[in-house]
């Protein structure tokens, strides 16, 4: 007879008999491999941020953020509070309607804030945080409008040359790096303003995506963007990359069309023109008839505008022959002038040169006349143009289309081998006959009070024109 101890059975057993899963699972020690029992992964929406966040449509209290996912996001939504570890204030976001197939845009609209007030955020989406909750993160309100404060804003003319297959891949990120070399401890942007041209060479929303969203990543999530239309935004792809305050949600007057609008900060009344898609040249023409109404309503000690396209310039862009530029001096800038305006930030010629304080000046250059249409005999380097308020009190004239690359003398056309253009200041170091220059470079507004300095900062970091403008305090 044989016997089996029982001990041996237990021993078998035990071999095949696994823990139990809960135990394993709460007890704090590892679970043992299993063979073959691997489970599949839950299925799940992968909301992928693809681009941003930037700030949109920035007010005294309110903030427009906007982001861009892949995949199925679910409960999108905006976190904000006054550092980043207290985001307790929660704004869901709005699917953005655009015809960018593969991509869901997403805004929240932050409104009841307080003015000059820095808050930090975080984009979210299906309980998820894709961006943000750190020190980069923030978006900063505006000033109480029509109250002075220390305002800088940079204006890229043409900066969208950072795209597939050209020649000059570089040349947008040297003159951003020339530009944060060149603020390092001068202190916080407040606005970047965009002069048209923004991606080349149609603009469409991946040449945006390589031009403006890969090189300006580090600004565009803590400063708000001001978008203009150039010649180069072929496509309406702009439309659906930028919320602006078409319904004077920051001040102006309510265009009611997103191609032109404007804002105020501070005690500055910007107005933004699109003279390339919408109709500017009948009097009767929407965009016309708003811009008198928007700069006849305007309190503010200064006015800006910001437009594409220059009334004076030489360069690729001749202003006395090329007919579009001709019209825009004949009819654009008397609008302007019977309004006041004190500053046109223009690109397009891709040259920077800035015009002495003029008025009236409205045809080709053998028509200047300093002693009728300079209303300052300085030319703001070495001591400041001085200005009144109100119509005709004179305007200054920029043209900085550097962001993105120079144009080079061009032997062949006589235009393009002079920077003459006699309602142009004579720079110290200009090109060809000086009065321009032809470098990569970005421009800097600052104003307080009723003083405004320009500067034009090439791709080395240094400072090769700053001009300042002085108004008189009186204003009617």
């Amino acid at each position: 007879m044989i016997t089996i101890r029982r001990d041996f059975f237990r021993s078998i057993a035990a071999a095949f008999t696994w823990p139990a899963a809960d135990a394993a699972a709460t007890d704090g020690r590892p679970a043992r491999s299993r063979p073959g029992t691997t489970l599949a992964a839950p299925k799940e929406a992968t909301p992928d941020l693809r681009r941003g966040p930037y700030l949109q449509a920035q007010g005294p209290d309110r903030i427009v953020v906007r982001w861009r996912t892949a995949g199925t996001a679910r409960g999108c939504r905006l976190r904000y509070g006054d550092s980043p570890d207290a985001l307790d204030r929660v704004v869901p976001a709005r699917l953005v309607p655009t015809a960018f197939k593969g991509f869901e845009d997403w805004a929240a609209v932050v409104e009841g804030l307080e003015p000059s007030r820095t808050y930090y955020y975080a984009v979210e989406a299906s309980k998820v945080i894709l961006a943000g909750a750190d020190e980069g993160h923030t978006f900063r309100t505006a000033p109480p409008r029509g109250r002075p404060a220390a305002v800088r804003f940079w204006a890229l003319g043409d900066c969208g040359t950072n795209r597939v297959d050209t020649g000059n891949p570089g040349k947008a990120v040297a003159a951003r790096n020339g530009f944060r070399k060149f603020n390092r401890g001068r202190g916080p942007l407040d606005g970047i303003l965009l002069l048209g041209d923004n991606a080349y060479s149609h603009g469409t929303d991946a040449q945006y995506q390589t031009a403006l969203f890969s090189v300006y990543p580090d600004e565009l999530r803590s400063i708000p963007v001001w978008p203009c239309i150039g010649n180069h935004e072929l496509t309406d792809d702009y439309f659906g990359i930028f919320t602006v305050p078409e319904r004077a949600e920051a001040g102006g007057v309510p265009s009611g069309c997103p191609n032109y609008y404007s804002f105020d900060y501070a005690n500055i009344h910007f107005t933004v023109l699109d003279l390339w898609k919408a109709e500017w040249r009948d009097p009767d023409a929407p965009q016309r008839r708003w811009l008198e109404r928007d700069l006849a309503a305007a309190r503010g000690d200064w006015l800006v505008v910001v437009n594409h396209f220059p009334p004076y310039c030489d360069g690729k862009y001749e202003s006395d022959h090329n007919g579009y530029l001709v019209e825009i001096r004949e009819k654009i800038l008397p609008v302007l002038e019977a309004h006041g305006v004190d500053l046109l930030l223009t690109g397009h010629d891709h040259t920077y040169q800035r015009s002495y304080l003029l008025d009236g000046h409205h045809g080709a250059r053998e028509t200047f006349d300093p002693a009728r249409h300079r209303k300052d005999a300085g030319d703001g380097r070495s001591a400041p143009l001085v200005k009144g308020h109100g119509p005709h009190s004179g305007l200054v004239v920029v043209v900085t289309g550097t962001a993105g690359g120079e144009q080079p003398a061009n032997p062949a056309d006589p235009h393009g081998t002079r920077l003459a253009h006699p309602a142009m200041v004579k720079l110290p170091h200009g090109d060809q006959e000086g009065r321009g220059m032809r470098r990569l470079g970005t421009f800097l507004l600052e104003v307080e009070g009723l003083t405004l300095h320009g500067t034009q900062v090439d791709h080395h970091g240094e400072e090769v024109d700053r001009f300042t403008l002085v108004k008189r305090r009186y204003r009617p």
